[in-house]
């Protein structure tokens, strides 16, 4: 295995030291590294990525908005009141209130 990862190593060394060589030169004499073609090519990936992190985004905003719009069932053993109370607690603690009033009167 320790062979393995260091040929890996290698090959990572070695493709450095070729885009050293060949690519950085070209680039500062202002040639183009990509052809017009591999350059819409990025500027596409580049567009479709932006689109679907918007979109996925979006989508967690909407469930994270109707999740929090229902607090029943499991979610509402889960949810906290304003003050920081877990709901069912909070419930569990009016309820109490409720029968210590009713016994008192």
């Amino acid at each position: 295995m320790l062979w393995l990862i260091l040929a890996l190593v290698v090959c990572v060394a070695l493709a450095s030291v070729v885009v050293g060589l060949v690519a950085v030169p070209a680039r500062r004499e202002g040639r183009q590294v990509l052809t017009e073609r591999g350059e819409r090519m990025v500027n596409s990936v580049a567009d479709r990525t932006d689109k679907v992190a918007k979109g996925a985004k979006r989508a967690v905003a909407e469930r994270t908005a109707k999740d929090t719009g229902r607090d029943t069932g499991k979610n509402a053993a889960n949810a906290t009141a304003t003050d920081g109370v877990p709901a069912a607690t909070a419930q569990k603690q009016a309820g109490a209130e409720k029968n210590s009033e009713q016994a008192a009167s």
